[in-house]
């Protein structure tokens, strides 16, 4: 799937991409995925009390 790594980040999103969107990731060479900051805080929050 992708060269030097059995398992990558970039095989587990390809499972979630319809067939089309599939063969453009297998053909890009240069495809990365990137994170984005995220504040976790925001998990924390909680509604009005009942």
């Amino acid at each position: 799937m992708f060269p030097d790594e059995e398992i990558s980040l970039l095989a587990y999103v390809e499972f979630y991409l319809p067939p089309e969107r599939r063969e453009e990731l297998r053909q890009c060479a240069q495809c990365e995925v990137r994170f984005l900051p995220y504040d976790w805080q925001l998990n924390d929050q909680r509604g009005p009390s009942r």
